[in-house]
């Protein structure tokens, strides 16, 4: 308190000295009539601009102050008073555990509530969940029992029409070893005009001052004192989860934060009754995800019939209805059905776009024929993952046929292999990098005999996480599966040239793309590596070699074209040009010839853009054009942690800036151009 205020009298408490500050006021520990010390809330008229806020403050304080005594779960206001000539209203309250008390832990559990002795007073300090934090966070179970009994605190506080606006671990204390909700100088009611409060990260995009912005707010909450993790990297999971022993509990737990914390209040829960049953069932020991599946099941079988007409499954829903859960239905119990799905397989693997088509119509006739075979669901995603993604029935869009298979797959088998797999590439295109790093972790526990399952988590570890460790674990996993799988080995490829090995990585691009001629993948790659290849030739004076290698690439850019059906008189021309832009300025030619082509021909192509212009040495255009991409959600962003075009530029504050938005974050033991070069960039 400022040595300038008076300090106030407050009828038969003694002030000892102030222990902290809320919103509009100090709080002092005291010592009443009979001995016993209080906590003691000030507040004054001084604080605020007019009589408005000030009133308001005390009426929503009147509110409070019935409904505290009704539930042991929220703060008890013993005593309200004030004194207008003074300009202050003062209340009483109980007074929080000593944070600096020997036993200053929780107690091990949240029913042990005996009162702890009265603290000195020259030390107490009161606890709160912000302590903590700092401790560590308690276990999973004790983290379920402080979410529970506040989710209960807020259910009560909400249906008598009260909101709390300013939720978090400071405002979040402990008496007698129960959490409750303080500063409830903030509680206002819900219909009340309400100016902006709140702590940035705990306040929901639409803002402070509903039932749901609290919810919002308990949810970050929740997501600090479970992760250890600072509520502005949510959704970030911590790294060791997938090895603790909890995991699952954890993930469970996870589940019901992130709805709490969903930016959008539609798929936010709607009333802290829900989040206080999901705690309850969780504690409970049961499943959070199971409920929530049985529940969309029943939803998607009301609103999606559409859907199910694409796939000839309308009349058939009651069948494979009964055969939910029973296995993962690696085949079919109709021999024609194997059959089909067998040819599809080996469609698939011609890799052109014609027998593409004919191995999607052949699963569009399976699953007419067996609507729970999950195994042809999950084969229609890998023809969405082909070169042709965007070309193929239903919807011709290659992430929107994703999300419809993934709902199917949901549907049917929402714990199988095929599920986690398909769910961990749909996050990877949201850009949900945390979640699909979860997702293909869970389909590897699932079944490790899954090559997909190695492969996808392999590739999504290199691609968001730049760690190569791990992604050479699971290729080399799903190599001993099959090691003629053609994605397989040209992954393994991108491993090789993320680790700037470039000669092994051609040799593995060539591999491939001599195993599959009519493939785009491996000539792109095989591109990409000999550009970098003639950068480092030429970075060493070696002209000669940088010349070969940027002939090399120019090749391999235009049978990437060509084997993504580009038609091959038009793209000889454009390469043909490029070729000459070579010949003439060199590389400075050819990177400009690259970008005017981009910027006239595909002006949304933004990251492609930015890559021109760092070979160019632009630095300034190359970030501007970055910040476009994300704005954009320019699907090759994903690309900024291997492409070895940003070596120069991986320690500039701009570049971390758009990892850091696209939670892109390379691992510590990292590849050397992820570790960032020392060498300038650009062409010179």
């Amino acid at each position: 308190m400022s040595n300038s205020l008076p300090l106030p009298i407050v009828p038969d408490y003694a002030l000892l000295r102030q222990i902290g500050a809320g919103s509009y006021g100090e709080v002092w520990l005291a010592r009443g009539a009979t001995g016993s010390l209080q906590a003691v809330k000030i507040v004054r008229r001084s604080s605020f601009e007019d009589d408005r806020p000030y009133e308001r403050e005390f009426a929503g304080l009147k509110r409070f102050e019935p409904v505290s005594h009704a539930r042991e779960n929220q703060l008890d206001i013993l005593h309200v008073g004030r004194n207008d000539a003074s300009g202050i209203f003062y209340y009483v309250m109980e007074l929080a555990d000593n944070a600096n008390a020997p036993t200053g832990a929780i107690p091990p559990s949240l029913d042990l509530r005996a009162r702890p002795e009265t603290p000195p007073t020259d030390s107490y300090c009161p606890r709160t969940l912000k302590h903590v934090l700092r401790e560590g966070g308690p276990p999973i179970l004790d983290c379920v029992g402080i979410g529970l009994s506040l989710a209960r605190a807020l259910e009560h506080l909400h249906a008598h029409g009260l909101v709390h606006r300013d939720i978090k671990p400071s405002n979040i204390i402990f008496v007698r070893g129960l959490p409750k909700l303080a500063d409830i100088g903030l509680v206002s009611a819900i219909d009340a005009t309400r100016s902006f409060v709140g702590t940035e990260g705990y306040v929901p995009p639409e803002g402070p001052g509903t039932p749901q912005a609290d919810i919002y707010s308990l949810g970050k909450v929740l997501y600090e004192l479970v992760t250890g993790k600072d509520r502005l990297e949510f959704p970030e999971l911590p790294a060791d989860w997938r090895t603790r022993a909890d995991f699952g509990q954890l993930l469970e737990l996870n589940e019901i934060i992130n709805r709490a914390c969903e930016g959008d209040p539609k798929q936010r829960y709607s009333e802290a009754t829900q989040l206080r049953q999901d705690l309850e069932r969780l504690q409970d020991g049961k499943s959070i995800k199971a409920a929530r599946i049985r529940h969309q099941r029943v939803r998607f079988l009301r609103r999606a019939s559409g859907v199910f007409l694409l796939f000839g499954l309308a009349a058939a829903a009651v069948v494979w209805l009964s055969r939910l859960g029973s296995s993962q239905h690696y085949r079919s119990a109709d021999p024609e059905a194997n059959t089909l799905y067998d040819q599809a397989r080996l469609l698939l693997q011609q890799n052109t776009f014609e027998q593409a088509a004919l191995a999607y119509s052949n699963l569009t006739e399976v699953v007419q024929k067996d609507p729970g075979f999950v195994g042809a669901y999950y084969l229609m995603l890998e023809t969405c993952w082909s070169d042709w993604g965007d070309k193929m029935p239903p919807l011709y869009d290659q992430v929107a046929n994703q999300r419809l298979i993934v709902s199917n797959l949901f549907v049917l088998a929402p714990h199988s292999v095929q599920y986690h797999v398909a769910n961990a590439c749909l996050n990877y295109a949201d850009w949900h990098f945390e979640r699909a790093l979860t997702e293909a972790a869970l389909a590897v526990r699932c079944d490790s005999t899954f090559l997909r399952a190695h492969g996808l988590y392999g590739w999504i570890s290199l691609a968001t996480r730049g760690d190569v460790n791990l992604a050479l674990k699971e290729l080399k996993a799903a190599e001993r599966l099959d090691g003629s799988d053609r994605i397989t080995q040209a992954h393994l490829g991108v491993v090789y040239y993320v680790q700037r090995q470039y000669q092994q990585a051609i040799d593995q691009f060539r591999t491939v793309a001599n195993s599959s001629r009519e493939s785009a993948c491996p000539h792109f790659f095989w591109g990409r590596t000999c550009e970098a290849c003639a950068e480092e030739a030429r970075a060493a004076g070696d002209n000669k070699k940088a010349m070969n290698a940027y002939l090399e690439a120019i090749e391999h850019f235009k049978l990437t074209e060509i084997a993504l059906g580009g038609d091959p008189q038009l793209t000889n021309a454009k390469y043909e040009q490029q070729h000459k832009a070579l010949e003439e300025n060199g590389a400075v030619g050819w990177y400009q010839a690259r970008l005017d082509y981009l910027k006239e021909n595909q002006p949304g192509a933004f990251y492609n853009q930015a890559r021109m212009h760092a070979r160019l040495g632009q630095a300034d255009q190359a970030f501007a054009d970055l910040e476009n991409g994300w704005r954009s959600r320019d699907g090759e962003m994903a690309k900024l942690l291997e492409d070895d075009c940003w070596d120069p530029l991986r320690e500039r504050p701009d570049f971390k800036n758009i990892l850091r938005k696209m939670d892109l974050r390379p691992v510590a033991r990292v590849a050397p151009g992820i570790a960032g070069l020392a060498h300038g960039g650009g062409v010179k």
